[in-house]
């Protein structure tokens, strides 16, 4: 019983299809100011009408998409190019004061570093 019921929706849809097809070949080939034919050009339209509306929203989400890549990327290379914060930077900033051997001689200066390799070398 399921199986004759179904064979008639499907036989059923198959002449809608048919019917359909060819009211819209007879549709195509008459003016357009025909009236039995306003009802397909008006779906025809709709139809028209949804696909351009379906295909500007998928560009305008791909722009956005891009758009927010491209921000994520700037804000990125921003990350990169950031040494540290300014906390940091102001401690290791030189503020223009002088190392103890600036002013000694070079043996002198040489000896001195000497010293301090050998007692962090001891402790």
């Amino acid at each position: 019983m399921i199986e004759l019921e179904s064979s008639n929706t499907l036989a059923s849809f198959w002449q809608y299809t048919q019917a359909s097809f060819a009211h819209a070949k007879t549709c195509v080939n008459l003016p357009l100011n025909t009236y039995e034919c306003k009802t397909f050009w008006l779906r025809l339209d709709l139809v028209l009408m949804g696909i351009v509306a379906y295909l500007i929203v998928r560009l305008v989400v791909h722009l956005v998409r891009m758009k927010k890549i491209y921000k994520d990327h700037i804000n990125w290379l921003a990350e990169q190019d950031k040494v540290a914060d300014a906390a940091t930077m102001a401690k290791v900033k030189w503020t223009g004061e002088s190392s103890p051997i600036d002013d000694l001689p070079q043996e002198e200066a040489a000896d001195y570093i000497r010293q301090n390799l050998e007692a962090k070398k001891s402790s």
